[in-house]
């Protein structure tokens, strides 16, 4: 009875605390507070590695600041960091432009360090037109952290250009009578010994005093090279002018700079050569000597029977140089000049100046006798060059000559043509260039 009475009140207590449990309401109020924020950014960090060009080198001489295919280009970049690094490089990238580049490349590492790497980069045959940029893709580099490095692109400073210059040659003609030649470019090119440059630089200039046709490479700053036709025309101001006379044709003048009959069939020689120059520079400026072989013989004279002019077998004058201060002039074409030689030297019946020897009809028609043999001078080479090419049939151009040079190919071989031309001492190079590709040939190219 009394464990009965126990479980009831026992039961009687439970329900008690269970109903005291329970609590009804018309309103709920809530009050909370933001203790801790917590920001989740599944991104790799930026690293703070650096990067520079510390070096470039460019064999582009004088002109670093531009280059061709035809340039080595050495870049060395220095990558810098504080703490330690990984090198996941795969390479460098390199961009001509904004396109990516065409190239040969060698890379490595030049040297490396506690906190740094210094890269050496090595191109050549860049075959693209534009800027020069090195790039370094992101991610190239880690420091210990695993933050990774930014793309990076350096600029190296250095313009490609495969592209050659267009050029455009023009002439003023001046009011003393010398010719201003002119080449234009479509690009800054590059200064060039003995002639102007303007401000812009893509104009050259010079004066030039007689005429003459040859062809002037030019150059931009990457060293992309194009050649100029250089024609000058109506340069009156040395009033320098020569003719010649051919076996059985008569008194023919120079057609670009040339007088002669260039071919292999031909029989004829040049018999005699006579040149005139202007008020405006001394008489002795211009000096000619030739040697002359003839029918007689040495010791033996002949006489032209036109001009009068009398020349001898062998060096014509026998010493020195005949000038127009020291000469007697003759009279051919309405013009004064002076006579080396004579008409007629290998003409049926001629004969010496005392009217011995008569040359026979056999010999005649050989054609072997005139000049062999040719030295012209100037009084100052200084400003001005003169230069000269002898033709042979049985030969072709020979080398050419300049300022007092002999020039012949033996003293047995009349010449057949032969080119003279006086031009500015600067352009001898160029002007004997041209001239030499002909060596051998019986055309003019």
């Amino acid at each position: 009875m009394k464990l009965k009475k126990a479980i009831i009140l026992i039961l009687i207590l439970i329900m008690t605390i269970s109903i005291s449990s329970i609590s009804y309401a018309k309103y709920v109020f809530e009050y909370t507070k933001k203790a801790v924020e917590i920001s989740i950014d599944r991104t790799s960090p930026i690293a703070t590695i650096n990067s520079e060009i510390i070096e470039i080198t460019n064999t582009n001489t004088g002109y670093e600041n531009y280059a061709s295919k035809k340039h080595e280009i050495t870049i060395k970049v220095k990558i810098e960091f504080d703490d330690g690094i990984i090198n996941k490089l795969t390479d460098f990238e390199i961009l001509v432009g904004e396109n990516e580049g065409c190239y040969t490349k060698e890379t490595k590492i030049f040297e490396s360090g506690e906190n740094y790497i210094i890269y050496e980069i090595k191109l050549t045959n860049i075959t693209e037109n534009g800027q020069l940029i090195l790039k370094i893709p992101q991610g190239s580099f880690e420091d210990s952290v695993g933050n990774k490095m930014s793309e990076k692109t350096l600029d190296t400073g250095i313009k490609i250009d495969n592209i050659p210059p267009k050029l455009e040659f023009s002439q003023e003609n001046l009011e003393d009578g010398k010719v201003l030649a002119k080449i234009t470019s479509n690009e800054e090119i590059r200064k060039i010994d003995g002639w102007d440059i303007d401000e812009s630089q893509t104009l050259i200039s010079k004066e030039f005093e007689s005429d003459i046709k040859y062809k002037k490479m030019v150059k931009d700053f990457a060293g992309n090279s194009s050649t100029a036709d250089i024609d000058v025309k109506n340069a009156t101001y040395l009033g320098f002018e020569f003719i010649g006379y051919i076996s059985d044709t008569g008194w023919v003048e120079p057609e670009n700079n040339v007088i002669g009959i260039i071919s292999t069939e031909n029989a004829y020689k040049i018999e005699s050569l006579a040149f005139r120059t202007g008020d405006k520079i001394d008489k002795d400026y211009l000096r000619m000597s030739a040697y002359i072989t003839t029918y007689w013989g040495k010791g033996y004279n002949a006489k032209d029977p036109i001009t009068g002019t009398i020349y001898t077998h062998g060096y014509n004058p026998t010493a020195g140089y005949k000038t127009m201060q020291n000469s007697e002039l003759v009279t051919i074409n309405s013009k004064q000049f002076v006579q080396v030689g004579g008409q007629g030297m290998n003409c049926y019946g001629r004969t010496d100046i005392d009217g011995n020897n008569p040359i026979p009809l056999d010999i005649a028609t050989q054609y072997l006798y005139g000049i062999v043999s040719t030295r012209l001078a100037l009084k100052d080479n200084t400003k001005n060059t003169i230069i000269y090419q002898l033709y042979f049939a049985n030969q072709g151009w020979i080398e050419t000559a300049k300022n007092g040079e002999e020039l012949n190919l033996s003293f047995k071989n009349s010449i057949q043509g032969i080119r003279i031309a006086i031009i500015p001492t600067s352009e001898i190079k160029d002007v004997k260039q041209l001239w030499d590709q002909n060596i051998g040939k019986h055309s003019l190219e």
